[in-house]
């Protein structure tokens, strides 16, 4: 009984095909969307001459002698302890019980044959490189039509210059000129979906990112889920500049100078001296003035008048008109600054309430004579 139920077991066990791999160069946009791929493979398949058995035909296989078709021999051994019986694999028959005397002339009695195969594989969105995919029963078929092992597919993904992935994210760089950084632009970028219009605020400092949403690698198995693009910016400042550009950037120099000394409302294309005493004083007044002129727009001007013929008008409003006039700071009174507003406010409106209130004086005097004569 135990014979039988070891010959059954070996003939029951057929030999698993070997696995097989391969290897695979994908593009960086084929690893992100995924892509299908033919691969001519080189494998061994089950002779269809004999499926599998190795023998010319059916009549070819006999039953092993050695064990007489049990597949295994039996070797007793007589000890002074006792009897004891060992059981092997047949070495005539390899355990098939049988052997077979004329092989099959297309395989050699070898049962598989080798072939060249094309072979789909699907490669899914947002492989990486050292991802592997596995092609069932695509291996060498088994001996003795044993079942056939797997295909095992290795991924290598290429590089591309300026991208760099970061499992669904990606980064890259972009370049702006210095003045597009200062005053904001739009350009174009390249990302996996192609060229994209970006917005590039104004005020930009060199290393600032900018988020991409939605435009990195899908998630692997769920494609509907994408990383974002992570944009970092690189400002050029160009080494050499012409004479008018020199010309330009130091006027701008001067110009932030000028606006960090004396505050946002005053402007100036000259070049500034280092300043004194007397400069800090005169900068004070005329901050001090600004604010005059500002709460007298808001007032209105015949809230000014009114207040200039009650005879209210503060001496610091006086005194901003004097400061101006007698200041070291040229530029401040020079004929591209002094507009219509500053005329209007300094010399149009104190003439016209000085005119209203001679004319409201006389009007009042003539009106107590007439009075006064009446009775």
């Amino acid at each position: 009984m135990e014979s039988s139920t070891f010959r059954n077991s070996v003939h029951t066990m057929r030999t698993h095909g070997d696995d097989l791999r391969v290897d695979i160069l994908l593009d960086f946009e084929e690893a992100i969307f995924g892509v299908e791929r033919l691969m001519e493979v080189s494998h061994l398949e089950t002779c269809t001459s004999c499926s599998g058995s190795g023998a010319k035909s059916s009549g070819s296989q006999k039953t092993c002698p050695t064990c007489g078709g049990q597949g295994q021999t039996m070797q007793t051994i007589r000890t002074k302890f006792g009897i004891f019986s060992q059981v092997s694999v047949c070495s005539t028959c390899t355990g098939e019980g049988e052997i077979i005397t004329s092989y099959c002339k297309k395989c050699g009695g070898e049962g598989r044959i080798k072939v060249k195969k094309l072979v789909k594989i699907n490669v899914p969105a947002g492989v990486d490189s050292g991802s592997t995919l596995c092609v069932h029963n695509e291996g060498n078929a088994g001996l003795r039509g044993g079942p056939s092992g797997d295909l095992y597919v290795f991924l290598n993904v290429k590089e591309v210059p300026n991208f760099q992935r970061d499992g669904i994210n990606l980064y890259s760089d972009v370049s702006i000129n210095y003045t597009d950084a200062i005053l904001g632009t739009v350009v174009q970028v390249k990302s996996v979906d192609g060229l994209i219009d970006v917005q590039i605020p104004k005020g930009t400092q060199p290393g600032d990112v900018i988020t991409m949403r939605h435009r990195g690698v899908p998630k692997l198995n769920k494609p509907t889920v994408r990383g974002d693009h992570f944009l970092t910016v690189q400002v050029t400042i160009p080494k050499q500049l012409s004479e008018v550009e020199c010309k330009l950037v130091k006027q701008l120099a001067d110009l932030q100078n000028t606006k960090s000394e004396f505050g946002a409302s005053v402007y100036s294309t000259q070049p500034q001296r280092a300043p004194s005493n007397s400069d800090s004083h005169t900068s004070k007044g005329a901050a001090e003035c600004e604010a005059a002129h500002a709460k007298s727009e808001r007032r209105g001007i015949w809230g000014y008048l009114k207040k200039l013929a009650a005879g209210q008008q503060s001496r610091s409003d006086f005194g901003c008109l004097t400061l101006h006039l007698s200041s070291s700071q040229e530029h401040y009174l020079t004929t591209s600054n002094f507009s219509a507003p500053c005329f209007i406010r300094f010399f149009l409106l104190p003439a016209l309430g000085f005119a209203v209130l001679f004319v409201v004086s006389n009007f009042l005097f003539m009106l107590r004579k007439r009075f006064s004569l009446k009775r």
